[in-house]
């Protein structure tokens, strides 16, 4: 049975975002590498910083579509570098709270300045409107998954 277009394109957008992010994890670990983290880690730390409040490990999970597992993993290496700490939950006496530290703001906030020199050297190679677009697309896709 011949693929129908919708599944030839999904094809090709998937293996391409395999391909993009792979790429895009590598020049994350290059920017974070100097301040002692990786990629996997300066995304743990993102989640956090953007929910603006501590979370348990399972809600970093389930905002990153990762495994809590392998989020677990990450905060204790985190905690062991100083860059979060656990914190009792007044909700749930097992699952603790994941907390920035003063050492992890000072960190996102020296990653920003990087990330943005480094967007700055693409910018112009892709018209913002197309990156906005693929976002979209992007978080369509992601919708219609988690449905499934």
């Amino acid at each position: 049975m011949a693929m129908s277009p919708f599944a030839i394109a999904l094809n090709e957008l998937s293996l391409e975002s395999f391909r993009v992010a792979s790429r895009l994890n590598q020049s994350a670990d290059k920017l974070a590498r100097e301040l002692g983290l990786s990629s996997a880690r300066w995304q743990v730390l993102n989640a956090l910083e953007l929910a603006g409040k501590p979370l348990t490990v399972a809600a970093i999970a389930r905002q990153m579509g990762l495994k809590r597992q392998s989020v677990q993993r990450t905060a204790d290496a985190l905690v062991r570098q100083g860059f979060l700490e656990f914190r009792d939950n007044p909700a749930h006496r097992r699952a603790r709270l994941a907390v920035l530290t003063d050492r992890s703001v000072a960190t996102l906030q020296a990653l920003s300045r990087r990330r943005q020199a480094w967007a700055a050297e693409l910018n112009g190679e892709i018209p913002v409107a197309e990156l906005h677009q693929a976002t979209r697309t992007l978080i369509a896709l992601r919708k219609l998954l988690e449905k499934r």
